[in-house]
């Protein structure tokens, strides 16, 4: 009996896992707020679905309830130029936050989800996650599977440390919500050149 893929994958050449550092992070409606090769790394999006119990006599059947997404977190570095720390801190501005330096600063409407998720702010999320291209394709820009992130926003940033006992690279943790995600794949499952959404 001829062996399937599915149990001889490790004899297979022509079977290629994803690979946890073949990816790329896009912000920006133009995909360009911040630079793509800022992002270190990117947890990819996650749901859990909620349930409910139902109880009768001494058993317990349980019902599926509400989709809830998980966050996205996001680790930059920080270069001089572009600052992602400016990047970021514009954002918050672009968000809608006012400074309390005033009554009138203090009273002003602040943060609101249309100017958080608007092009002055965060505006738009893409991970894309890279594999081996075919000869036929772009081996710098093969995408096997895409993420969009709708209405993304900012819910944390932590700027980093700074530390005169080491020489790493600064970095930013960014915390992201968004409503849902859409992932998109070739038709096949394999291809990302020309994506379908899955919906």
């Amino acid at each position: 009996m001829a062996e399937t893929s599915a149990n001889n994958f490790w004899s297979n050449p022509t079977l290629e896992p994803k690979r946890g550092f073949r990816f790329i992070v896009e912000f920006g409606s133009d995909g360009g707020n911040l630079s793509k090769w800022v992002a270190k790394s990117v947890s990819k999006p996650g749901f859990t679905v909620t349930e409910t119990p139902h109880q009768y006599l001494n058993h317990t059947f349980y019902y599926p309830g509400r989709v809830e997404w998980g966050t996205v977190e996001v680790t930059l570095v920080d270069p001089v130029n572009p600052d992602a720390t400016a990047m970021l801190y514009r954002m918050l501005l672009g968000a809608g936050y006012n400074f309390p330096s005033n009554v009138a600063e203090a009273q002003a409407t602040t943060i609101s989800k249309a100017a958080a998720v608007g092009p002055d702010s965060l505006n738009q999320v893409v991970i894309k996650q890279l594999g081996p291209a075919p000869e036929s394709s772009d081996p710098d820009n093969y995408v096997v599977e895409q993420w969009y992130l709708h209405n993304p926003f900012v819910t944390e940033v932590s700027l980093g440390d700074l530390d005169y006992g080491t020489e790493d690279l600064v970095s930013i943790s960014v915390t992201l919500r968004y409503d849902w995600a859409i992932m998109e794949v070739s038709g096949d499952g394999t291809v990302g050149n020309s994506p379908q959404k899955l919906v």
